[in-house]
């Protein structure tokens, strides 16, 4: 639900305006999915991850060897150079 909502800007679930609606859209209606104008690992990975069929969803391991998780993602090296640029001037050590 995270990444739909980080992905799309929105919770899907804004309009239910009361428990009934809600519980009907998470229980009875089908599972959110991201419109086609994503990119297709992304689409793809975040229907895997709502699919509400516990034995039809795919388990961990699955979703790391999944491409939106393995294709494309920058070295290690890369993002602690971009973690180091978050951290105060004098290296964080605010003790």
């Amino acid at each position: 639900m995270v990444l739909y909502e980080l992905a799309t800007g929105r919770y899907p679930f804004a309009d239910c305006s009361s428990f009934p609606a809600l519980f009907d859209s998470l229980c009875e209606q089908p599972e959110p999915r991201l419109p086609a104008s994503y990119p297709t690992e992304l689409a793809e990975f975040t229907a895997m991850c709502l699919t509400r069929d516990v034995p039809a969803r795919p388990d961990t391991d699955s979703l790391l060897r999944h491409p939106f998780v393995t294709v494309n993602v920058p070295p290690n090296e890369a993002l602690a150079q971009y973690l180091m640029t978050l951290m105060p001037a004098g290296g964080g050590d605010d003790n």
